[in-house]
C-alpha cells in the first residue's frame, strides 16, 4: 500500500534511503525539528523500528518508478537527501528530483569526488557529499595523534582538534605551531578562550586546533628496538632494512652462500700447507680461482696430481655455487622491481600507521597518511586490483596477506607502527582484525571503524581500542546541515562551551575585503586557523597582518554568539558548509 504521508505538509525534507547512513541523518533532522518523509524502496525491519521511535513514518517507494515521486509532495519540500548505498540510485533520483524542482535544496551521496564537483558546478543549488571525504579526516588524525575529538579538511590538509598534553610550564602564545581553543587545568577545570598571556602548567592540557603536519610531530611514539632507544629514527629504520633483507633471504640461498665460504676457508687451508703461502696471498689465490678469474701469477703446474685435482673440483664447485647465486640475485632483482607494481612481502618502516581494507575509506585513510608520514602502509588478502594498484602509484607499501592472521602484521612490522587502522567494509571483520592488531602491536594505537552505532558503543566500553569511529556517524551531521541551508560546517562542546567551525569566503564587494586576521581576533571569542586563498596555497596559522582578498576563504572556529555577528555583519560575505 502506497499513500502519502503528510499531504498537508509543506517545508518538509524528503529523506531517500534509510540504509545505516540514512538513519543517522534521519535522527539528525529529527534533533533539530525538520519534518522528514523517509522513503526506500526496501526499507528493512531495523530501519523501521528506529523510524518509529523518532515519530517518523517510512514509505516503501520506488522513487524511480514512473510517477512515484509524485507521492512525496517535491513541490511543497523544503531540501531533498539521496544518500542510498547506490551512487547511481542517488544520482538518478535528484535528476528526477531536479527535473521536477531545480530550485530544490538537493543533496546527493556520492563516492566519485571528482564528479560531485562537476555536478555542483552544473546545477548550483545541489551540494554533493562523499562519504569517504567527509569521515577519512576523523581516522586520519586519530591515526597520527592520540587525543583527537574533530577533524577536518582544509585544501588537501587534514586538520584536527586534540588536547596536547603540557610537560613544561608556558604560555598560550608559545604555541605558535596550533590554534589555541582552551585550557583543561590538571585540577579538571576548562578555561575556554585563553589569552595568548595565559600561563600554563605542567599537567595542564591545551585544546587547539593543530595541522597534520603538527599532528605527525605530536603523535610521534618511542619504540624500543634491539635494545636502543627510537630516539633514532633512522638508525631503527636501518637495523629493520638489514633484519627484513636476511628474513627475506631464502634459506636455499643461504645454503649455497655458506657452501661458498665453507669452501673458500677450507681451500686457503689447503693452499697454506701445500704451497706454503701466507694467509692473504692463499686466500687471493683461492679467490681468483673460484671466481675462475686467474691472472697466471699463481698455479699448480708444479703441484702434485693431488693439489691439481682438487684445484680443478674447486673450480668445477665454484663455477655451480657462483651460478645459482646469480640466478638468485636475478629472481631478487625482478621480484624487487616487480614488488613497486604489484606490492611487497614486508616493510622496514618504523613509527608508521597500517591500513587495513582498502575499500572507499581505507583508500582514501591510506592516501592521505602518505603525504603526512613515511611508510605508510596497507595490508590487502589479495595484493590486487584497482585500490591496490593506485595505493602503490602513490608510493605507499602494499603487504599481501590475511589481517586475521599474525604473519601478515609480522611482516606490515606492527610491532614498531604508531597506528593500525581496521576500515573494511565487515564490522565483524574490523572487530576480529583489530583484537588481532592489538595482539601484534600492543603499543600502537588501534583505529577502528564499525558502522553499527549500537555495537559500536559496546565495543568501546568492552575493548581497549584508541577510536572507534562511525563514518555515518560522522558525516550525518554534513548531510543534515547541508539540508537545512546551514552554513557552519560542524559544531562541538567541550564541558558546556560550544564551539563552530566555519568557512567564511570573503565575496567580491564584501566588507570584509582588506580587512586583516588580526581584525578577526580583536572580536573575539574566535580563532581563524587556515587560509585559502584565491591564488595560491592553503596556510595553516596565517600571520595576523595578511589581508583578506575576494575569493579567498577564511577557516575559524569560534563562539555561537560570535558565528552569529559574522553572518550578520556583512550579506557580501559568505558561510559555506561545502
Amino acid at each position: 500500500m502506497e499513500e502519502r504521508v503528510y499531504p498537508e505538509s509543506t517545508g518538509h525534507v524528503i529523506l531517500l534511503g534509510v540504509g545505516t547512513v540514512g538513519r543517522e541523518v534521519m535522527s539528525r533532522l529529527h534533533e533539530a525539528g525538520a519534518r522528514v518523509i523517509a522513503i526506500d524502496r526496501q526499507p528493512s525491519g531495523e530501519a523501521r523500528a528506529f523510524a518509529d521511535g523518532l515519530g517518523i513514518a517510512v514509505m516503501e517507494l520506488d522513487i524511480l518508478r514512473p510517477g512515484a515521486i509524485n507521492q512525496v509532495d517535491v513541490p511543497g519540500a523544503r531540501a531533498f537527501i539521496a544518500c542510498t548505498s547506490d551512487d547511481r540510485v542517488n544520482l538518478s533520483a535528484a535528476l528526477a528530483v531536479n527535473d521536477l524542482r531545480p530550485t530544490l535544496r538537493t543533496v546527493v551521496r556520492l563516492n566519485n569526488e571528482q564528479l560531485g564537483e562537476q555536478l555542483e558546478a552544473r546545477f548550483p543549488e545541489w551540494t554533493v557529499l562523499s562519504l569517504p571525504g567527509l569521515s577519512s579526516p576523523a581516522f586520519v588524525a586519530a591515526a597520527l595523534a592520540a587525543g583527537t575529538l574533530r577533524a577536518w579538511r582544509v585544501a588537501d590538509d587534514v586538520v584536527a582538534v586534540l588536547e596536547i598534553p603540557i610537560e613544561e610550564p608556558s604560555l598560550v602564545r608559545s604555541w605558535v605551531d596550533v590554534a589555541p581553543l582552551y585550557i583543561r587545568r590538571e585540577s579538571g577545570a576548562v578555561e575556554h578562550w585563553p589569552p595568548p598571556q595565559t600561563p600554563m602548567r605542567s599537567g595542564d592540557r591545551l585544546g587547539a586546533v593543530a595541522s597534520a603536519r603538527t599532528l605527525t610531530a605530536l603523535g610521534s611514539t618511542d619504540f624500543e628496538y634491539g635494545g636502543r632507544a627510537a630516539g633514532y629514527p633512522h638508525l631503527a629504520r636501518t637495523v629493520r632494512a638489514v633484519s627484513t633483507f636476511f628474513a627475506d633471504v631464502d634459506s636455499r640461498l643461504a645454503i649455497v652462500i655458506g657452501l661458498a665460504i665453507g669452501l673458500a676457508a677450507l681451500a686457503t687451508i689447503v693452499y697454506m700447507e701445500a704451497k706454503g703461502l701466507h694467509f692473504v696471498a692463499a686466500l687471493y689465490f683461492v679467490i681468483t680461482t673460484m671466481v675462475t678469474v686467474g691472472y697466471g701469477d699463481i698455479n699448480l703446474a708444479e703441484d702434485s696430481d693431488e693439489i691439481k685435482l682438487f684445484g680443478s673440483a674447486l673450480m668445477i664447485v665454484s663455477l655451480l655455487i657462483f651460478s645459482v647465486i646469480t640466478a638468485f640475485v636475478t629472481n631478487w632483482v625482478l621480484s624487487t622491481r616487480l614488488s613497486r607494481l604489484f606490492g611487497t612481502t614486508r616493510t622496514a618502516a618504523v613509527d608508521h600507521s597500517i591500513v587495513c581494507g582498502l575499500g572507499n575509506v581505507g583508500t582514501r585513510v591510506l592516501a592521505e597518511l602518505r603525504r603526512t608520514m613515511r611508510g605508510a602502509t596497507a595490508i590487502d588478502p589479495a595484493g590486487t586490483g584497482a585500490a591496490v594498484s593506485e595505493a602503490l602509484r602513490s608510493g605507499a607499501t602494499v603487504v599481501p596477506g590475511d589481517a586475521r592472521q599474525q604473519s601478515a602484521f609480522q611482516r606490515a612490522n606492527a610491532l614498531e607502527a604508531r597506528s593500525v587502522v581496521v576500515a573494511t567494509g565487515d564490522d565483524m571483520l574490523n572487530l576480529e582484525i583489530a583484537l588481532n592488531a592489538r595482539e601484534a602491536s600492543p603499543r600502537s594505537r588501534i583505529v577502528l571503524r564499525l558502522f553499527d552505532e549500537e555495537f559500536a558503543s559496546r565495543v568501546r566500553s568492552t575493548f581497549d581500542f584508541d577510536s572507534v569511529l562511525n563514518p555515518a556517524a560522522i558525516a550525518a551531521p554534513a548531510f543534515a546541515d547541508a539540508a537545512m541551508g546551514r552554513s557552519a560546517v560542524d559544531h562541538f562542546t567541550v564541558d558546556g562551551q560550544s564551539y563552530v567551525y566555519a568557512r567564511l569566503r570573503v565575496e567580491l564587494g564584501s566588507l570584509y575585503v582588506g580587512a586583516t586576521v588580526s581584525d578577526f581576533l580583536a572580536r573575539g571569542f574566535i580563532s581563524p586557523f587556515a587560509l585559502v586563498p584565491s591564488v595560491g596555497e592553503a596556510r595553516f596559522r596565517p600571520i595576523p597582518r595578511t589581508a583578506l582578498r575576494a575569493g579567498d576563504t577564511l577557516h575559524v572556529i569560534c563562539a555561537p554568539e560570535a558565528f552569529g555577528r559574522l553572518t550578520t555583519d556583512d550579506a557580501s560575505a559568505s558561510l559555506s558548509a561545502t
